[in-house]
């Protein structure tokens, strides 16, 4: 059987020392909510 997450190269989990396992998407806008804000004038 192959690897799953082959198909998924910019998703990793992570395990932190508490034991909590964290989903991590990575790439541009993951973590936006609207549209790009306007540059600061």
């Amino acid at each position: 059987m192959g690897d799953r997450c082959a198909d998924f190269p910019s998703l990793r989990l992570e395990l932190d020392k508490h034991g909590v396992m964290h989903l991590v998407l990575e790439g541009p806008s993951l973590n936006s909510v609207g549209p790009p804000a306007s540059p600061l004038r």
